[in-house]
């Protein structure tokens, strides 16, 4: 005799139905990203938004799979910001800025997590906080690098001699960035570091047991 079906109809059809979806997914967010400053009311507000999910991508990461609450991410953005203007103002290539503000936030980042790591829970959101408003005063009153509080002229951004300081060109450079960050990141939780952050996430003790170096992942 036929053996039975070990999935009903019902099943096997959600179940094509899920793979179509994942296979769809990824193509038609592009599609959507690539025309959304045409339904949005201005490009600046499409570029705004690009930008805002690169740090949500950050924040995900530090937040949703490591399960660490900080209130100094936005300090680490402007960090960035102000390092690349003020590289392209000293005619820093433009690729080269970027790398260079990204490594200039990291190392920052370092300095202040070496001493953030002895704390976890509502005393690393205290010592974040606390270090957000440091440098929302720094970037303030130090005039003479970041402008103070009227900020800087960004000059406008050439790659390989194109001229990006158009919005529409700006929307597609911070969409390849986006990108870019997007798969950096699946790529990262994909490995034994990923398993590693979601670990701690879950529970630090538990992860120090199964011998993952939790102070140096944090």
């Amino acid at each position: 005799s036929a053996l039975a079906d070990p999935l009903p109809a019902d099943a096997r059809k959600s179940a094509r139905l899920k793979v179509m979806m994942t296979a769809y997914r990824v193509p038609l967010s592009i599609l959507a990203l690539c025309i959304l400053p045409w339904l949005l009311p201005s490009k600046a507000l499409a570029v705004n938004v690009l930008i805002y999910g690169v740090v949500a991508v950050g924040y995900n990461l530090l937040f949703g799979y490591t399960g660490l609450l900080s209130f100094g991410h936005a300090a680490f953005v402007a960090i960035g910001c102000y390092a690349h203007v003020w590289l392209l103002g000293h005619g820093v290539p433009l690729v080269a800025s970027l790398v260079c503000a990204g490594l200039f936030t990291a190392l920052i980042g370092l300095l202040i997590g070496l001493p953030a790591i002895r704390v976890s829970g509502l005393h690393l959101a205290l010592v974040t906080l606390a270090f957000s408003i440091i440098v929302e005063q720094v970037i303030g009153r130090w005039k003479d690098v970041t402008g103070g509080f009227t900020g800087l002229t960004v000059p406008r951004p050439l790659l390989f001699g194109f001229d990006l300081g158009g919005q529409r060109q700006l929307y597609f450079l911070c969409l390849v960035v986006l990108v870019l960050v997007l798969l950096a990141l699946i790529n990262l939780l994909r490995g034994h570091t990923g398993r590693a952050f979601t670990a701690i996430r879950d529970s630090e003790a538990a992860a120090q047991s199964l011998g993952i170096w939790t102070a140096g992942y944090k």
